[in-house]
């Protein structure tokens, strides 16, 4: 019963600050120290490397899949076989352009732009932000002297083909360091070279000031801005003066509110699953590479094929996705302050449950509805912006229906990994908090 649940939530409480003090007063090592001893427990996931070699082939399949629906000679989205012209996949100019981007973005990531912040092993400087106005305002200076910036859409496959190159370059580089390193490992890197390149050997790679986590978040980040705005400037140069598509630019302001959210709030990135838990490999590069053009895949669609929504319909789905915004926020935010200070007497009275590593799980809030509400607030945006093509295709769903399906298989890796950790506290947790992402159902 619930007060049961509570009774032993207080009994643990007592003994996990009766025990602080005991080890304390004998100068021994608190027991936050003995946490990754006694929660780092390997754990295979995505079926191991079987499992993992039929991603890494996904991945990339699934991304040019979709980028060779929609073309300006192939204005209706149509899934068609692949091209057999090795020229549409390989352009050294377009994959000079590509290059040029992942090395200004190394460069960006490695001055000291933006303070300095942890959490945790995680170490990193704050410039998310400034690299996406630095970024647009080169790409705006371009433009006003002449440059096409926007003839990288017509290279569009060899652009992604640039991208998935350099994902699987950065991923041996990781792997080959990650086995030369007395850096934090990823425990659930079991030695299997293809299972260790898929899943990264490495928690938090870094090289000098550059940390590889946060490069890898901008290079997806930014490059979702960069693509929406080339689609942007490319509808007004085709199109007479006067003339504006407010779809595309719903899909557009959609898309730039979760990219300014990711990096303006990239402090609160630190204390997610992904920051703390994930390792970096091919899993990771590869999604840098390959997320702009997924997400994107909508301004895509609208804008090779003119659709445009009835003003309802964008009304209704602007409602739902802030809705989801709302629900993302607020609850990533309220994530992010108890796991940095979980002392703040904002939460004094919050329900909590208190594992035997000096830490406490929270379930209050938004995160006594569901385990996941920050989840549940990204799908809704994502199927948000999608829901703007009504019925007119199926392809524009593709890429909320993946979405939903890797943070769906997230939960299960995020269960696993807790209960691996916390252990009864973990089961006490999921007594009070049944449901992983919608009530009574799921």
């Amino acid at each position: 019963s619930s007060s049961r649940l509570n009774l032993l939530d207080k009994i643990s409480k007592g003994l996990s600050v009766g025990m602080d003090k005991i080890l304390k007063a004998n100068n021994v090592p608190q027991p936050q120290q003995y946490e990754t001893k006694y929660g780092e427990k390997p754990v295979r996931e995505f079926g191991s490397w079987p499992g993992a070699f039929f991603t890494i082939l996904l991945m990339p399949a699934l991304a040019l899949a979709l980028q060779m629906t929609c073309t300006k000679s192939k204005p209706v989205a149509a899934l068609s076989l692949p091209s057999t012209n090795w020229r549409a996949y390989l352009d050294l100019l377009t994959a000079g352009y590509y290059l040029g981007f992942v090395v200004w973005q190394i460069l960006l990531s490695s001055v000291p732009l933006g303070r300095k912040a942890s959490y945790g092993a995680v170490h990193a400087r704050l410039s998310g932000f400034y690299n996406l106005l630095l970024t647009l305002s080169v790409l705006g200076g371009l433009y006003y002297y002449g440059y096409n910036v926007t003839s990288v859409l017509t290279k569009s496959v060899a652009l992604l083909t640039a991208a998935v190159l350099t994902a699987l370059l950065l991923a041996l580089v990781l792997l080959i360091k990650g086995g030369r390193t007395n850096a934090r490992r990823n425990i659930n890197a079991d030695g299997n070279k293809l299972y260790d390149f898929f899943i990264g050997r490495e928690l938090y790679p870094t090289v000098g000031s550059l940390t590889f986590k946060s490069l890898l978040t901008r290079m997806e980040f930014v490059g979702i801005m960069l693509l929406d705005v080339f689609y942007l400037l490319k509808y007004v140069e085709t199109h007479a003066a006067g003339v504006h598509s407010p779809t595309l630019l719903f899909v557009v302001v959609a898309h730039t509110l979760y990219v300014l959210d990711t990096l303006w709030f990239e402090e609160k990135f630190m204390t997610t699953f992904e920051a703390q838990y994930e390792g970096v490999g091919y899993m990771s590069t590869m999604a840098a590479a390959t997320w702009p053009f997924l997400i994107t895949y909508t301004t895509r669609y609208v804008f090779y094929t003119n659709y445009e929504a009835p003003t309802y319909r964008l009304v209704i789905c602007g409602i739902f996705f802030l809705l989801g915004y709302y629900m993302y926020r607020a609850s990533n935010s309220l994530k992010a302050e108890f796991r940095k200070n979980p002392q703040n007497p904002v939460f004094s009275d919050s329900q909590t449950v208190s594992t035997f590593m000096s830490k406490r799980l929270l379930c209050d809030r938004w995160w006594k509805l569901v385990r996941h509400p920050n989840y549940v607030g990204d799908m809704v945006m994502m199927w948000s912006v999608a829901a703007v093509c009504g019925l007119s295709h199926w392809l524009p769903y593709v890429f909320p229906l993946v979405h939903s399906a890797i943070l769906v298989h997230r939960t299960f890796r995020v269960s696993a990994r807790c209960k691996n950790t916390y252990g009864m506290a973990w089961d006490r947790y999921t007594q009070l908090v049944k449901y992983r992402l919608l009530p009574r159902v799921f």
